[in-house]
């Protein structure tokens, strides 16, 4: 999963804020990694370790609902686990970014 979202301030500048679960932990089952900062790629970064997907997925959509309200989505990417989808917008997460906003 990889959802990126920006925003502008009113200088017109650019801000990122984006997160996936492509980095696995050593020690934990699911990770969750942000970044945000004025490049896409990311000025800051945190990552979260969960010991089930439930709690993974919760804080996702926690996340999520907080910033959808300043940030626009730029790009989200799911893998539907039951479909088996990988296609950028399709899979179970693009009704997920559509549902929180």
């Amino acid at each position: 999963m990889q959802v990126v979202l920006y925003r502008r301030n009113s200088k017109n500048q650019l801000y990122y804020y984006s997160m996936d679960d492509r980095q696995q932990s050593l020690f934990h089952p699911h990770a969750l990694t942000i970044r945000w900062g004025r490049k896409p790629e990311g000025g800051r970064e945190k990552q979260f370790y969960f010991s089930s997907e439930k709690e993974k997925n919760a804080k996702i959509r926690s996340l999520l609902k907080a910033k959808l309200k300043d940030y626009q989505v730029l790009y989200s990417y799911f893998k539907d686990s039951a479909a088996g989808t990988k296609t950028p917008g399709k899979g179970n997460g693009d009704s997920l970014v559509s549902r929180i906003s």
